[in-house]
């Protein structure tokens, strides 16, 4: 599964950047994904629809997610006018998953942490309409 993850991650920002030309925006594809899938897990895991066995798959995939981004950060493939900040904030997500995966602490503060990466989901769609890739309607 951990493959899948990856594969799929790799596929969004590197594959996608075949076709786009742009780390920019693959990086806010795989971004508004991870937002998605982030904010599906942590709500099931809260609403006790999934368990714990299930809500560790999201804190991999989100792991995955967060690496291929700090690569693209440190690398300087996308903006980083705030890669410091940037840095700090997936260091943490990185660190909460670790003591939910490995130290076995109560992953209900790492599901509300993941479930704020909702309001990704409309920085990235605000992004995507400034620079024209979506269209008001």
């Amino acid at each position: 599964m951990i493959y899948l993850f990856l594969i799929y991650n790799i596929l969004l920002v590197f594959g996608l950047n075949l076709f786009f030309l742009d780390y920019e925006f693959t990086s806010r594809v795989a971004s508004f994904s991870n937002a998605i899938i982030s904010v599906l897990g942590g709500s099931l895991y809260i609403n006790k629809m999934i368990d714990i066995n299930i809500f560790q798959y999201f804190i991999i995939y989100n792991a995955i997610y967060i690496g291929i981004d700090i690569l693209l950060y440190i690398s300087k493939k996308i903006s980083n006018n705030n890669i410091l900040e940037m840095i700090i904030h997936h260091s943490l997500f990185i660190i909460g998953g670790y003591c939910c995966y490995y130290l076995y602490l109560d992953p209900v503060f790492y599901a509300y942490g993941i479930m704020s990466e909702a309001s990704t989901i409309f920085l990235n769609k605000r992004w995507f309409g400034k620079h024209n890739y979506i269209k008001d309607s």
